[in-house]
């Protein structure tokens, strides 16, 4: 028996009552499938007019340079920002135990 092939799963009969619940239930799953796929829509479509209406909102010579993509990747070394205020310290305890890890030879892989 091949685990990629198809299988034989025998007569599959259905009674109505299984065929009717099952058809309600993939009407449900389509229904929920299409709201969730109109909320991305509404979603992507308002991002797009905001930001037609952030570049309109730039001078004239601004505004040719605002339309082009910009492919450039983000640096690797850039600074995550938090909502709360450094804790005293902790970077170095971070180093101190990553340190502490690759002495003692566990190392993630």
């Amino acid at each position: 028996m091949s685990a990629t092939g198809a299988q034989d799963i025998g007569d599959l009969t259905l009674s109505e009552e299984q065929q009717a619940e099952a058809a309600a239930r993939s009407k449900e799953y389509s229904r929920r499938k299409m709201a969730q796929h109109r909320e991305w829509q509404r979603d992507l479509t308002t991002k797009i007019k905001l930001k037609e209406a952030a570049i309109a909102a730039l001078p004239e010579e601004l505004r040719a340079a605002a339309r082009q993509p910009d492919y450039e990747p983000f640096p690797a070394s850039r600074q995550m920002w938090t909502l709360t205020p450094p804790i005293p310290g902790f970077q170095e305890q971070q180093q101190i135990a990553t340190a502490a890890t690759f002495a003692k030879g566990n190392r993630r892989r």
